[in-house]
């Protein structure tokens, strides 16, 4: 867990850099059925909170690893599952299957819920579109759609209302073999100096991200997003790292109050 938490925080810097003024971003190889198994746990217990009866059923055998980060391809599933599982109000199915073809890795993340419109469909990739009496298809969506096409991948989404949603996204494949050691500060030098506010409900997750980003950045850290709306002053932040577990307030519409009070400030997602 500190090993897979010291990925994500590393991952989170890169992210920082592209959204305080650098658009450069380093890819490496990663394991697409370990990111794809880590997250199914995580979504089943918040389905049981909810008091929800979903089926999660994963067909993903062995396949090479793909050109991504860890922390973005850990979020991006945690994002579609999410979205499923708001589309089963009653309980359903969700179906993940993975294969590779000579040049990608492709996921399927079908669910037999209450489906959405041609309409809708053409829209989920919006920022901060959402439609929540139907769908989640708020921030989360729009943050996968710019990961994805970043490392030069695809998404695209299949759905009739009430006949379910399909998800399919395509990764291109590594040519590395392994992944490379990282160190956790690699890039923080290149940083500009930014004011950076963090909503994380997790202590070690908020820990760690104070240490790593106070070393480069003005950081204020938060533990839950009733303190963090009363602290938030339009135009003295850049960047927003908002944890996609918060429990008083969903993380899209806490983006989306943020981001309406203060347009120019950069959002991300993050999960411990």
């Amino acid at each position: 867990m500190v090993l897979r938490a010291g990925h994500r925080a590393a991952d989170l810097v890169r992210q920082l850099q592209r959204a305080v003024g650098s658009d450069r971003e380093h890819t490496e190889s990663v394991d697409l059925v370990e990111a794809i198994k880590s997250t199914k746990p995580k979504r089943k217990a918040e389905m049981e909170g909810r008091g929800q009866t979903i089926d999660v059923e994963v067909d993903a055998q062995e396949i090479r690893r793909v050109e991504a980060t860890h922390t973005g391809l850990y979020e991006i599933y945690m994002n579609l599952i999410l979205n499923a599982v708001d589309a089963l109000p009653e309980g359903g199915t969700i179906r993940i299957q993975a294969r590779e073809t000579k040049t990608v890795a492709c996921v399927q993340i079908t669910d037999n819920g209450v489906g959405i419109d041609d309409e809708t469909r053409c829209r989920v990739f919006e920022p901060l579109f959402t439609t929540k009496a139907v769908v989640d298809t708020g921030l989360g969506l729009s943050m996968v759609y710019g990961e994805i096409t970043r490392w030069g991948g695809t998404i695209e989404v299949e759905s009739q209302p009430r006949n379910g949603t399909t998800l399919t996204v395509e990764v291109p494949l590594s040519s590395k073999s392994v992944a490379p050691q990282r160190d956790e500060n690699e890039g923080a030098d290149s940083l500009q100096r930014a004011m950076v506010f963090i909503v994380e409900y997790e202590d070690y997750i908020r820990e760690l991200l104070s240490r790593l980003l106070s070393t480069t950045h003005e950081v204020n850290v938060f533990d839950n997003s009733a303190r963090a709306l009363f602290a938030f002053r339009p135009g003295e932040f850049d960047v927003a790292l908002i944890d996609l577990g918060l429990p008083e307030l969903p993380s899209d519409r806490f983006a989306a109050e943020i981001g309406t009070a203060d347009p120019a400030i950069a959002k991300v997602l993050i999960s411990g």
